[in-house]
């Protein structure tokens, strides 16, 4: 990189900018919480804070840690409720990311469903140390159980992400070939919920969070695709999920 380009990139990282909570729903959103995010050089260098206004007090806070305070800060003036999530694979155990594993375990208290989006990823790393592929029963097993056992985040044994109760946990799956890479016919995604649920039709991966009796399901990002395709995740899942103790 030419360094007038290397130091235009680092400026741009120096600048401070905003974090902001806003709830969307079918009839408008609404903006809940906004935060600045100010970088490590600005937050080290006291007399430049003090200089723009910014409070002694106010240290270095990572993106996810901003977005975990304003959802905390949330739930506390509004008090109970449900909250949800639908992190994807990258955002979990890879070493790539791990960017919502923050947020996660702030809000593990509170949470009332995460659904893992198992699908449009690369191959991921399991608790078996072995790396799944998206397209068949194995990828969503693997992925889930880390949710389901915890897991060593970025493969680090000193940093350990606690499992959720399994009553928190789901996972998501397109709904058809067009709806995202990855696509699971629905054999396949009936395997992996009865492997998480009973331990069966778990074909070569063994789930180290062992059987997970009130696990909670399915869910799909996408319900457009569906009803395309006639309603088929809908028809097919939803009598097989209703049968489930």
């Amino acid at each position: 990189m030419p360094p007038r380009s290397r130091c235009a990139m680092e400026r741009v990282r120096e600048q401070p900018g905003r974090g902001v909570l806003d709830y969307a729903g079918r009839d408008g959103h609404t903006l809940i919480d906004r935060r600045v995010y100010l970088s490590a050089s600005w937050t080290e260098d006291r007399d430049r804070c003090q200089a723009a206004g910014v409070p002694d007090e106010v240290g270095f806070a990572a993106t996810s840690d901003l977005a975990a305070q304003m959802i905390t800060s949330a739930l506390d003036c509004r008090g109970a409720g449900q909250v949800g999530g639908g992190p994807g694979p990258l955002g979990l155990r890879d070493p790539r990311a791990g960017s919502y594993l923050p947020v996660i375990h702030a809000l593990r208290d509170d949470l009332t469903l995460l659904h893992g989006q198992n699908y449009n990823s690369g191959p991921i790393l399991g608790l078996d140390n072995h790396y799944h592929t998206m397209g068949g029963a194995d990828f969503p097993i693997a992925m889930t159980d880390m949710l389901l056992a915890g897991f060593p985040v970025a493969g680090n044994p000193d940093r350990v992400f606690a499992a959720l109760r399994e009553n928190q946990v789901a996972f998501g799956a397109p709904s058809s070939v067009s709806a995202g890479n990855g696509y699971v016919p629905p054999v396949g995604v009936q395997a992996a919920v009865n492997c998480l649920v009973h331990g069966q039709s778990c074909g070569s991966y063994s789930p180290h969070s062992g059987t997970n009796p009130t696990f909670r399901g399915l869910m799909t990002w996408s319900v457009n695709w569906d009803r395309y395709y006639n309603c088929k995740f809908q028809l097919h899942h939803g009598p097989f999920l209703k049968a489930l103790p």
